[in-house]
């Protein structure tokens, strides 16, 4: 993870007389990590006039009851503590989350949102029987001891996530955890990889295989409209809903090149809407989540 450290000394605002000390607070803040643009500016309203600097990056001092510093240009999490220099004990410790999806990751903290997600990195080659062109022995194998191939962990069946896709799936539910970003639904397809993909969020929630989502068995040429059925009715509320599944969509309509052209890890993000199909926000990469926890 890109943890560093940016301290911010506070000293106590010397007038003619003593002030009775009070605690380091600010309305402004409630423990969580803040996202942040890059080269962007965070401010802190505190409860008592301080005399503060920035140690160790750009700013300058001042005074008063509001810190402003200019936020890093590179991505990363960054750890920033504000010091009362007067009483060591004292002090505010937070979390600056630097993305260029500062302000998606916001909206997805307050929930009524819907992340389709593209399985993460799998092996390269195709599954052994997601074809139209299925030979008689073919099929016939698919409708007995193979009739639930797609089901399998098996690199034999059917394609299977590789190494990076592990750590991918890992690290999107890290950086999830990390963001306090609320999840309380959680929606595979029936393929391993999806499902795996799922489990190594472990986003503490368990994971519901749904066939809606599954690719090439049930119902290709309507995937889409059950995609975005299942998306579209889930409950708007605190939390967030994710949905994992696969690209390779067919029809017109312009969500299919949208969802298409998620890559491995890739998630598309829906804000849900009362009574009314959700509207696409944008996509976030898997690197705007990966490079957040290395």
């Amino acid at each position: 993870m890109k943890n560093k450290l940016l301290i911010i000394s506070l000293l106590a605002f010397l007038g003619c007389k003593e002030e009775p000390f009070l605690p380091l607070l600010t309305n402004t803040f409630d423990n969580k990590p803040v996202f942040v643009l890059p080269s962007g500016k965070y401010s802190l309203k505190l409860n008592v006039p301080l005399k503060w600097r920035i140690v160790g990056q750009v700013g300058s001092e001042n005074e008063g009851d509001s810190l402003l510093c200019t936020v890093p240009s590179a991505t990363g999490v960054y750890k920033l503590i504000a010091k009362n220099a007067k009483v060591s004990s004292d002090s505010l410790n937070i979390t600056l989350i630097v993305t260029p999806q500062a302000e998606v990751f916001k909206a997805l903290r307050k929930g009524g949102h819907v992340l389709v997600f593209r399985h993460a990195a799998a092996n390269v080659g195709s599954d052994r029987y997601a074809t139209n062109t299925l030979s008689t022995d073919a099929k016939k194998l698919l409708a007995t001891r193979d009739s639930a191939w797609y089901k399998s962990c098996s690199d034999t069946l059917a394609r299977q996530l590789n190494d990076q896709g592990k750590l991918d799936a890992q690290n999107i539910g890290k950086m999830l955890k990390l963001g306090q970003i609320p999840v309380s639904r959680l929606f595979s397809s029936e393929f391993c990889r999806c499902f795996t993909t799922a489990n190594l969020m472990n986003l503490g929630v368990a994971t519901v295989q749904n066939r809606n989502l599954t690719y090439w068995i049930n119902n290709e040429d309507n995937r889409l409209s059950n995609v975005m059925k299942l998306a579209n009715t889930q409950p708007i509320d605190a939390n967030n809903s994710v949905l994992i599944g696969h690209a390779a969509l067919t029809g017109k309509d312009p969500l299919v090149a949208t969802l298409n052209s998620l890559e491995w890890g890739d998630a598309a993000v829906f804000k849900l809407k009362t009574g009314q199909s959700s509207d696409y926000v944008t996509t976030l990469k898997v690197k705007d989540f990966t490079d957040l926890v290395k």
